[in-house]
């Protein structure tokens, strides 16, 4: 079995300049992978494919367009605008007199354009909060959620507490829940993801 790496880099795969971290942002993203790893990674290595979604609070989008459709919507938006450069995008971002901007797509989601840390990915994109489309969840819940589904492909929702606590050993920083019955985002999450 090949080793791991954790989704912490940008999708290469998008089109420049757009950076934006799939695995810890966009729910039919990660359904895919959850598809393609499965039976793959050896429960230990769990916590490996986890470590780039981060510990705090995120804004996660759980609406129909795939990444490719997001990055090319935002790439069309901003050509519009004669926003092709790093200094035309650094120019338009400090106009706001913010260090962001936002804007809204074709399914009514709004995104949170910053500067990104790469010259030819300059653009990072991510959910904005309490958009259309987008949840704001713990990052623990989210690791939580992929952790389960990985370890018990077939999970019934709800799990049961012994299987949460597994996931969450996996996880290597994440303690043991006395009870599930009050974590519905846990839930709503595994939901969105076994559907």
């Amino acid at each position: 079995m090949e080793k791991l790496q954790s989704f912490t880099l940008f999708d290469a795969d998008l089109p420049q300049p757009i950076a934006f971290l799939s695995w810890k942002h966009h729910l039919g993203y990660i359904k895919n992978q959850l598809i393609l790893l499965q039976g793959k990674v050896p429960k230990e290595e769990v916590w490996t494919l986890c470590r780039g979604i981060g510990g705090s609070v995120l804004d996660f989008y759980v609406g129909g367009l795939m990444p490719h459709a997001i990055a090319g919507q935002i790439v069309d938006i901003l050509s519009r605008l004669k926003i092709v450069s790093h200094a035309d995008y650094e120019d338009w971002l400090r106009t706001s007199g913010l260090e962001y901007r936002s804007i809204t797509l074709s399914d009514g989601s709004s995104w949170t354009l910053r500067l990104g840390r790469m010259p030819n990915r300059f653009v990072h994109i991510h959910p904005s909060r309490y958009s259309a489309n987008t949840l704001r969840i713990k990052a623990s819940t989210l690791k939580t959620a992929i952790a389960l589904k990985m370890v018990f492909p077939t999970l019934n929702i709800p799990p049961n507490l012994q299987q949460v606590n597994q996931a969450r050993d996996l996880l290597h920083n994440l303690s043991p829940v006395k009870g599930i019955h009050s974590s519905k985002s846990l839930i709503k999450i595994l939901a969105y993801l076994i559907e």
